[in-house]
């Protein structure tokens, strides 16, 4: 769901199903993720696998929509397909 929440909605009313469970959905992007940690005591640490490095091969079908879109989620908005955080708790001096 990489589209904004209101977007979503529509679709889904026209759709007929339920909306308002979108209202509990927390969005959140690599800058989020390493803010909050930031404010831890905590050491973050982040792995991107699988990340579009390139724009995909152009052919005019659901494989090449779908990869495009994995690539202005990732160039753009920093939005990664597969994320791992390893997370280390800081020592209190």
């Amino acid at each position: 769901m990489f589209l904004p929440k209101w977007f979503n909605k529509i679709i889904l009313i026209i759709l007929g199903r339920p909306s308002e469970f979108l209202k509990t959905i927390n969005k959140v992007n690599t800058r989020i993720m390493q803010k909050f940690f930031n404010d831890l005591p905590v050491t973050s640490f982040k792995i991107d696998k699988d990340n579009p490095r390139k724009l995909p091969k152009r052919k005019l079908n659901f494989s090449y929509l779908s990869e495009l879109i994995n690539f202005m989620n990732y160039k753009l908005f920093l939005i990664h397909k597969n994320q791992i955080w390893i997370l280390e708790k800081r020592q209190n001096d």
